[in-house]
């Protein structure tokens, strides 16, 4: 059963975990506590869980295979769950919509951090 890892908040391992849900596949929910993070993040880094040291990430149990970085989760996931396009003009347009969610994210996240001079 492949395991998602993320803290105990929706952030950017929820699409992850919705795609398991709406594929109706199970999976391992993983969710780290902020008062255990650190000691997690070591273990990982040391056993190779986290491949970047950081969350999300996805083990892909057939395969044993540790997968870093949301974007690439979400695409691997939704071509292993049947749920990516396959046509490659869906294809293409599935990448830009994966590309301006993160936009939006950074924008928040520039707007929160840099008092909005940034967007």
């Amino acid at each position: 059963m492949d395991t998602v890892v993320y803290f105990d908040i929706a952030g950017r391992a929820e699409p992850i975990r919705q795609m398991y849900k709406h594929a109706k596949v199970e999976f391992i929910d993983k969710r780290i506590q902020k008062e255990d993070w650190a000691a997690e993040q070591k273990a990982g880094i040391e056993d190779g869980s986290l491949p970047y040291g950081q969350v999300p990430t996805v083990h892909f149990a057939a395969e044993d295979e540790w997968i870093a970085q949301s974007r690439s989760i979400l695409q691997l996931v939704g071509e292993r769950l049947g749920l990516a396009p396959k046509e490659p003009r869906e294809v293409r347009r599935a990448m830009q919509l994966l590309d301006a969610a993160a936009d939006v994210g950074m924008k928040a996240y520039m707007s929160m951090t840099m008092g909005g001079w940034y967007c």
